[in-house]
């Protein structure tokens, strides 16, 4: 079985696969610039970022696209079930997520089609905002707290507007 869940000459091929000794499934990485070629497990590290970025989170944000069969996600549900510790493509979380990033498209949509934010994949800009927010609470506690719940507001007023 091979699940592609990414494939472009640029930036290289992504697939589920369940052909290993085991049977059972792996993240297959060939050709990615920022992902060394080879096999993956849910907990195995795929970049050293700050914080890392796992194989199971990874699929996990696949998953969550709209555009997913349940076929689909009933392979990476099993794929992800390898790591209980990890994140799981339960249909709650799967909804939930889903709905995360229908609110945050609909956000940044607000930013003008030029912004940098618009021009990012939804795993991208989910861990931008992220990466933002822990920045900010690691710098200065007080301050940055207002200003994240400031921005938090912003969004809200924007996802108002747009939905009025």
């Amino acid at each position: 079985m091979k699940l592609v869940l990414f494939s472009n000459k640029k930036e290289g091929d992504l697939w589920l696969s369940d052909e290993t000794p085991d049977h059972h499934l792996t993240l297959r990485s060939k050709g990615d610039p920022k992902i060394p070629d080879g096999d993956y497990k849910p907990s195995d590290i795929l970049v050293r970022l700050n914080p890392p970025l796992y194989a199971a989170c990874l699929v996990y944000n696949w998953a969550t696209e709209r555009r997913r069969s349940e076929q689909d996600i009933a392979c990476a549900r099993e794929y992800l079930s390898q790591w209980p510790e990890g994140p799981q493509a339960d249909p709650e979380s799967l909804k939930k997520a889903k709905e995360n990033a229908a609110a945050i498209k609909r956000a940044t949509a607000e930013l003008g089609t030029d912004h940098p934010l618009n021009k990012m994949s939804d795993p991208e800009l989910r861990q931008t905002l992220k990466t933002m927010e822990e920045k900010l609470l690691d710098c200065a506690p007080k301050s940055a707290l207002a200003f994240v719940l400031k921005l938090r507001i912003g969004v809200a007023k924007a996802l108002l507007r747009h939905n009025s």
